[in-house]
């Protein structure tokens, strides 16, 4: 979606989710107003005690079809806290249903936000896909998403987390959950603000030798930093661990 009344189309959006169907909630709303009747209000009275539920009368209630939808992506949309609650709220109470791959890309996210949604996917185990580009998210995010990474019950297989503001500090401790996540193969970091520091390398090394040894592919995108210099790194600090596996085959760089 790409809207600019975000908040009306993710309202609406979490009605279908709830599984509500609309036109019953209007049918509630477009009743006529009829003026009190006197004689009709004496007899109701009259009658109240015998007055029973007619089930064919129960029209008004509201109905509930099972959610489809399979992915959501919310695009460039002015978006606030408000309907993020609202969404993860709905995302929450309907744990079940089908969505397995989510997108809110070039959002201004707030960690807050980050946080109500974090707990809400914490629920889910048929997520497999979630990506959170260009939301200006900081090292503060990362709590947040390793509480999704590591949850018991995540599939999560790619991870889109391109154009932030992670440092490497942030990404280290991304890193290192990345050893608790037995599902997760595609990480894409790309275009961050960390370096190939020493700490950065070391828990590159760490996923690398684990995932190698537990013989998974994991690919992770790292963007600016060519893959040349991690060649040069690892053999200037004379990692043996690291120099042991073809990297190449591992670490997928994006120019």
């Amino acid at each position: 979606m790409n809207m600019q009344n975000g908040n009306d189309i993710i309202k609406g959006l979490c009605f279908y989710i709830d599984n509500i169907k609309i036109c019953d909630l209007l049918k509630k709303n477009i009743k006529n107003v009829r003026k009190a009747n006197p004689i009709v209000e004496r007899k109701n009275k009259l009658n109240l005690k015998k007055k029973t539920i007619d089930p064919e009368k129960k029209s008004d209630s509201i109905k509930k079809n099972p959610c489809n939808i399979k992915s959501l992506r919310i695009f460039n949309t002015n978006i606030d806290i408000n309907a993020i609650i609202l969404l993860s709220k709905i995302l929450y109470d309907n744990n079940y249903s089908k969505l397995e791959h989510l997108a809110i890309d070039c959002i201004n996210l707030e960690n807050d936000s980050l946080k109500y949604m974090s707990l809400s996917l914490c629920n889910y185990n048929s997520l497999k896909s979630l990506s959170l580009q260009y939301c200006n998210l900081n090292n503060d995010a990362i709590k947040y998403i390793i509480d999704i990474v590591i949850y018991v019950n995540s599939s999560i297989t790619t991870l889109n987390l391109s154009g932030n503001k992670f440092t490497e500090e942030g990404i280290c401790s991304l890193f290192e959950s990345f050893l608790l996540n037995n599902v997760l193969s595609n990480i894409d970091i790309s275009y961050n603000m960390f370096n190939l520091s020493s700490p950065f390398i070391e828990m590159l090394s760490k996923i690398i030798i684990n995932k190698t040894v537990e013989k998974k592919k994991i690919m992770i995108f790292l963007g600016k930093c060519s893959l040349l210099a991690i060649y040069d790194y690892v053999y200037m600090h004379n990692n043996v661990e690291l120099r042991k596996y073809n990297i190449k085959h591992i670490v997928i760089n994006l120019i």
